[in-house]
């Protein structure tokens, strides 16, 4: 006989993590036909703070999109971080750009354990003393990232890592679809001109 509660529990929580991944993609297409472009976003920000705090348990979170243009890492979610940390540029790099900014230069994620101690640490959250940060990776490809921070040294282990890797690739799906919506947003205001144009002509 061998207690399995552990494995009980980290099931349960692996299968929570997938039912809520598939609603953050799943977005209803009869639904967002009636959203604006902002309000899917919001949607979206709501639905990623819900599952982060209720599934993953962090209080401190930050979410940045990765512009492939500019390789510039632009907020999307925040919460806890300093106003300063917040409106902080920021970009693919692996120096001069903090941990968010290695681990969007590299796609490897990074355990901070003591954030007094490590060179690649900018401040997020006041009081922060350890952090963790995973790429958001779609088809192996970074797309943004996501930071967590908490007020005890070394509070993040490779249990910790594990889920919030697999949880990392939902968001990074969900980010693929709502980028994909804007593309076509785009496109069909571009048509739309374009029709207007013609008929003017």
């Amino acid at each position: 006989a061998r207690n399995v509660t552990s494995e009980v529990e980290q099931q349960k929580k692996l299968d929570a993590l997938h039912a809520a991944g598939r609603e953050l993609a799943g977005l209803d297409p009869e639904l967002l036909a009636e959203m604006t472009l902002p309000t899917r976003v919001e949607l979206l920000k709501h639905n990623l703070r819900r599952y982060i705090h209720d599934l993953l348990r962090y209080d401190i979170i930050e979410l940045r999109v990765l512009d492939r243009r500019t390789e510039e890492l632009k907020p999307l979610l925040e919460e806890g971080m300093t106003t300063e940390a917040a409106q902080r540029k920021l970009f693919a790099r692996p120096t001069d750009n903090g941990v968010t900014g290695y681990v969007a230069a590299t796609g490897r994620s990074y355990l901070c354990p003591d954030t007094a101690s490590d060179p690649l640490y900018l401040q997020g959250a006041s009081g922060a003393r350890s952090s963790m940060t995973v790429p958001l990776m779609y088809q192996d490809e970074v797309v943004g990232t996501l930071n967590v921070e908490s007020p005890r040294i070394n509070a993040f282990g490779p249990e910790d890592l594990q889920f919030t890797e697999l949880f990392s690739k939902e968001i990074a799906t969900a980010l693929h679809t709502l980028e994909l919506l804007t593309a076509q947003q785009s496109c069909t205001v571009t048509q739309s001109i374009e029709a207007i144009s013609r008929e003017i002509a």
